[in-house]
């Protein structure tokens, strides 16, 4: 059996290594500007994962009620916004002005900021292990 030699990179490597992607997106919505979204970081990650549960956690329990999304699309942006230079857009100030924003141009953004951070994969695993629940078990109502 031959096994392919791939280059083994160390830790430090790793950690010198500029691992995020960035895409343009144009938002003709907003005068054709043009946004730079870049895939959030692990930080970042960890901090959207935070305001997912605490957006749907059931009050009193730590059961998850069904998914409520209000305000983390606006998450999202400021998370993965940039400027040319990589700045961020926006502040996490910003997030309910922002929410107010054409959905549209929201949405574009959205999409690609959730393709570049791994989370539309995560929503299709989600859906698929919510449809092959077996039926008849106690779904732990109330």
């Amino acid at each position: 059996m031959t096994r392919k030699t791939t280059a083994q990179l160390t830790g430090m490597q790793i950690l010198d290594l500029e691992d995020l992607q960035s895409e343009e997106v144009a938002i003709p919505e907003w005068k054709g500007t043009k946004v730079f979204v870049r895939e959030m970081d692990g930080d970042q990650r960890d901090e959207y994962d935070d305001a997912f549960i605490k957006a749907n956690r059931v009050e009193g329990s730590n059961k998850l009620s069904p998914q409520s999304t209000k305000g983390l699309r606006a998450l999202v942006i400021v998370m993965c916004a940039r400027d040319l230079e990589g700045n961020l857009l926006f502040k996490m100030e910003d997030r309910e002005q922002l929410s107010k924003k054409s959905s549209s141009a929201l949405s574009r953004i959205h999409r690609v900021a959730a393709r570049l951070s791994g989370l539309d994969d995560e929503e299709d695993d989600d859906s698929a292990k919510n449809s092959e629940t077996p039926s008849g078990k106690d779904s732990g109502s109330e």
